[in-house]
């Protein structure tokens, strides 16, 4: 184009904010590197500002369909940092779906949108990490002198109380098979959420089974992937605590999670709603930054690329993308259903200093040639032109 592009991002609350740290980075840096004409204003504001001459308008977790009530024939991107299930309903009502580009941050997501819901319209764009201030700043700490041993930032999500009470209505044969899927996950990790799905179904005798897994899926897809995502994760931390070592949190609801003396003595919670500017701060001062993955499996997550740039050594159970990029060299594996491997293995890191602190120089090298906000932005950068040559050349 022969003209500066315009691009609205629209912001909304989200949880600590991650969201919307990382992309009004993508924002400044569309402005302030590559002369985009760039627009930041929250979703209250919506109505006041979309009226102008934007090229394209850009959100998080498709928040803007919330304010979009008719087509308006621009372009709008979106990035999902979440399975499409939770996320996409909210663009279904919208009638130019052809307009609609959405960014990923698992491969198998677009793959799901596609089968799914016929949508062509989706780009792979994984998460990615800055340094924290301190990093930044003289005297650098070293890497033996970091305060915290291992952190985990993440809320603890609670079954009953967050998620089960929606599902009193789950009964029958949708109750079955969700109750089966998640069987199904626990046993074979390697399995993404709808592909568990539709295994079960077949094993019911289903011979087309996109349809109704889907409509399984819409019902009843928030109860298995929260099941089986919680349930990883408490496996984990209660075995690190019951195995006597410290694990450092932040997030909500933290207080209410030990059962016995064990978990409280060796439980550290930092706070409850620790703004994200800060949980980076502890990252880089952490020794080992400890990432649970949500039910991704080709996919990336914010603690891998913001721990391993902030110099921490990430220890998270494996995806093929992170695979992909980090290889066996940059982070530790484990596997959850092991925990008494994962805490040999933490334990073994704290013994063996100059190989974690090797291991964490490796790890910050790969996100600093991969997972930086610059190379993000190109990611953003190309899809948008690309989408906006190929309209005008239609156009002409």
């Amino acid at each position: 184009m022969d003209r500066k592009i315009k691009v609205l991002f629209v912001f909304t609350a989200n949880q600590y904010n991650v969201l919307n740290e990382m992309l009004w980075k993508l924002a400044d840096c569309l402005e302030q590197k590559h002369g985009y004409m760039v627009g930041k204003y929250r979703l209250d504001d919506y109505e006041k500002i979309c009226g102008y001459e934007w090229d394209v308008v850009f959100c998080g977790q498709a928040i803007e369909f919330s304010r979009l009530q008719k087509a308006d024939g621009r372009v709008h991107m979106t990035w999902f940092v979440d399975h499409p299930r939770y996320l996409f309903p909210r663009i279904l009502p919208y009638e130019q779906k052809e307009n609609v580009w959405i960014g990923c941050v698992d491969r198998r997501h677009m793959e799901f949108l596609r089968r799914y819901y016929g949508i062509q319209n989706t780009f792979f764009a994984p998460h990615f990490g800055w340094k924290a201030k301190k990093l930044l700043a003289e005297p650098k700490v070293s890497y033996q002198d970091r305060k915290y041993e291992l952190f985990f930032p993440a809320s603890n999500v609670r079954w009953e109380e967050e998620v089960a009470y929606r599902y009193l209505g789950l009964t029958g044969a949708l109750r079955t098979i969700a109750e089966e899927t998640i069987r199904f996950l626990l046993e074979h990790t390697e399995f993404c959420l709808e592909e568990a799905m539709e295994a079960v179904l077949t094993r019911y005798g289903e011979t087309e089974v996109l349809e109704l897994s889907k409509e399984c899926l819409e019902a009843a897809g928030e109860y298995i992937d929260f099941y089986v995502r919680i349930h990883a994760r408490n496996q984990v931390i209660r075995s690190l605590l019951n195995a006597g070592m410290t694990v450092t949190v932040c997030g909500r609801n933290w207080s209410e999670f030990p059962k016995n003396e064990m978990e409280k003595t060796h439980l550290q919670i930092l706070g409850e709603e620790l703004p994200y500017e800060e949980v980076i701060e502890v990252m880089a001062d952490s020794k080992v930054v400890l990432n649970v993955m949500p039910w991704f499996k080709d996919g990336s997550h914010e603690r891998i690329a913001m721990g391993s740039m902030n110099g921490a050594v990430c220890v998270t159970d494996a995806s093929k993308y992170v695979h992909e990029i980090w290889g066996e060299t940059g982070v530790v594996y484990y596997d959850w259903r092991k925990p008494d491997e994962l805490v040999k293995k933490l334990r073994k890191l704290s013994e063996n200093k100059i190989e974690a602190e090797r291991i964490a120089a490796e790890g910050q090298r790969i996100a600093e040639e991969n997972m930086t906000v610059e190379t993000f932005t190109e990611i953003i950068k190309e899809k948008i032109e690309s989408v906006l040559k190929n309209a005008q050349d239609r156009e002409e």
